[in-house]
């Protein structure tokens, strides 16, 4: 489990036991380097980002979710983008409306950031 937030960490740690037991896994490490030689499943929830050992055919397949998933982030993405970047709609949308299209373009952008990154490490990049 890789977290920025240290008051998430902390409370994962303290979870940690429970979290295995839960998950039926030996082993489990917040914040911990990852195995550079290793490929990951990963996953992301609230902020958490989720890396699990895989063999080559769940890499295979992990990297063809991924790339779904990119394609579907860069979509949105532009469809935000096309909002923010129309005139008229700044003009006429609330403030509050605008400031959440452009925290959604943000998180969107930074998905698309921890998407490529897992995707270069699958492939070894």
């Amino acid at each position: 489990l890789r977290t920025a937030d240290q008051g998430q960490a902390r409370a994962l740690e303290a979870l940690a036991e429970h979290i295995r037991t839960q998950a039926g896994i030996s082993d489990l490490a917040v914040n911990a380097p990852l195995d550079p030689q290793a490929k990951y499943m990963s996953g992301l929830a609230m902020g958490v980002e989720v890396f699990v050992p895989v063999d080559q055919e769940r890499t295979r397949l992990e990297i063809a979710r991924l790339e779904k998933s990119m394609a579907q982030t860069r979509k949105d993405l532009e469809k935000v983008d096309k909002k923010l970047n129309s005139q008229g709609f700044l003009d006429k949308a609330p403030a509050d409306v605008v400031d959440k299209e452009k925290a959604k373009q943000a998180a969107l952008a930074a998905d698309i950031g921890k998407l490529e990154e897992r995707l270069a490490m699958l492939r070894g990049a």
